[in-house]
């Protein structure tokens, strides 16, 4: 799993986030998208029923499952803060003249490979955790306490 860069001492400014963030599309259906909430959601449950003592038979994939669904029913949020999350070590490397360049180069033929790699290389699992964690704190109890009632202790 590729860790999340160290942030860069200097504030790149709003224009520059901006420029940097305006690299990723805002689709949902994009493959690392759905990957990252899938893994980020699949974590929580996990999480979430060890830290209580509550795993048995499969719920891990069932509350897994429901966690995943409640994100992916409003992912704009959560997809914003991870391209943030993403964006942020580039908007700090480079300055709004290169950010335009590279967006041109990745937009054209030659430049589609390269950027393809950029993207899938990003990480998208470490971002997509605070995100999916902060989007889901206010349901975790009511799916946890579903999921308990559909695996009862036998």
């Amino acid at each position: 799993m590729a860790s999340i860069p160290p942030a860069l001492p200097q504030d790149p400014g709003p224009e520059r986030r901006a420029a940097a963030a305006a690299l990723f599309p805002r689709e949902a259906y994009v493959s690392e998208y759905s990957w990252g909430i899938n893994i980020a959601a699949s974590r929580l449950a996990v999480d979430v029923l060890t830290e209580r003592n509550l795993n048995l038979y499969d719920r891990d994939s069932r509350l897994s499952d429901r966690l995943i669904a409640r994100v992916k029913a409003a992912p704009d949020p959560v997809i914003d803060d991870a391209i943030r999350c993403v964006s942020e070590p580039i908007a700090q490397s480079l300055f709004v003249p290169d950010l335009v360049a590279f967006q041109t180069f990745a937009s054209s033929p030659g430049g589609a490979n390269v950027w393809n790699y950029f993207f899938k290389a990003q990480p998208w699992d470490a971002c997509f955790q605070r995100p999916v964690r902060t989007y889901l704190a206010p349901f975790i109890d009511e799916d946890l306490a579903a999921v308990v009632a559909e695996t009862p202790l036998r």
